[in-house]
C-alpha cells in the first residue's frame, strides 16, 4: 500500500501492485473493502501525527484496526 520513492501516498484496492498469483485474490470485494479501511486509518493516523503514512508504526496502525474489527495480519 506504500509505493515505492513516493511519499505521503497509500495505494488501496484495485490499484494496488501485486505479482499474477495474488493479484486475482485482491480483486475480491473483501480484500478491497480491507485494504480501503486499513487504508483509511493509516492516513487519518499520519494526518494525526503529521507525518508520512510510512512513519506510524505498524502496532499503533493494528491496535486501531482491531479496536474496530478489523481482521490484521500478525505481520508488518
Amino acid at each position: 500500500m506504500l509505493p515505492k520513492e513516493v511519499g505521503n501516498m497509500l495505494v488501496a484496492e484495485r490499484a494496488i501492485s501485486s505479482d499474477h498469483g495474488a493479484n486475482s485474490a485482491l480483486r475480491v470485494q473483501a480484500s478491497c473493502m480491507g485494504m480501503g479501511q486499513a487504508a483509511g486509518v493509516v492516513a487519518a493516523l499520519a494526518a494525526t501525527r503529521q507525518c508520512d503514512p510510512r512513519n506510524v508504526p505498524f502496532e499503533l496502525a493494528r491496535k486501531h484496526l482491531t479496536a474496530i474489527g478489523h481482521i490484521v495480519s500478525t505481520k508488518e
